[in-house]
């Protein structure tokens, strides 16, 4: 249990995983959050 066994990892993969931009899911879920907004606002007003 005290050993740690470790992967043998290409060497072209970082040991971190590092973020340099944001996942597409994100910019999805902020457009379906913003298209949900206007319809509840435009709804709530105009309807």
């Amino acid at each position: 249990m005290s050993e740690v066994k470790s992967k043998n990892i290409p060497k072209h993969i970082p040991k971190e995983n590092v973020y340099m931009t944001a996942h597409w899911m994100v910019y999805v879920s902020y457009a379906c959050l913003l298209g949900s907004l206007y319809l509840l606002i435009n709804g709530a007003f105009f309807g």
